[in-house]
């Protein structure tokens, strides 16, 4: 489950491990100090753009900022993975990858994410 808490405590730590302040950061991600300041804090949320430009200065990938490389787990490697590639991939590549996965958890009667997919798919 993802915990946004722990997204923002990762935030922080990559930008401490390269030794900036939330100024640097907030200048080289074209915002405002102030607005970092919260998002680290919890305080405002960020949209995804604004996420994007954070992670692009930080020289990390956007899912760095929520999947931890502390977090090794099997299942938050492959997330992490699958999240690269799909992030890599065009929006007519991203549609067609949620047909096809969408249709094999609908035929599998033995996913263990069937159950979950059906809940929360609007399609």
């Amino acid at each position: 489950m993802f915990k946004y808490k722990n997204s923002l405590k990762r935030k922080r730590r990559e930008r401490r491990r390269r030794d900036l302040s939330q100024g640097e950061l907030a200048r080289k991600a074209s915002i405002s100090t102030n607005f970092l300041g919260h998002i680290e804090r919890g305080t405002k949320r960020a949209m995804l753009h604004t996420l994007e430009r954070i992670a692009g200065a930080l020289k990390v990938s956007l899912p760095t900022l929520f999947i931890s490389e502390y977090e090794t787990t099997p299942e938050n490697l492959l997330a992490k993975h699958l999240v690269n590639l799909i992030g890599e991939s065009t929006p007519e590549e991203k549609n067609f990858l949620l047909k096809v996965t969408k249709t094999i958890l609908k035929s599998s009667k033995d996913c263990p994410i069937r159950v979950k997919l059906s809940k929360n798919s609007s399609n």
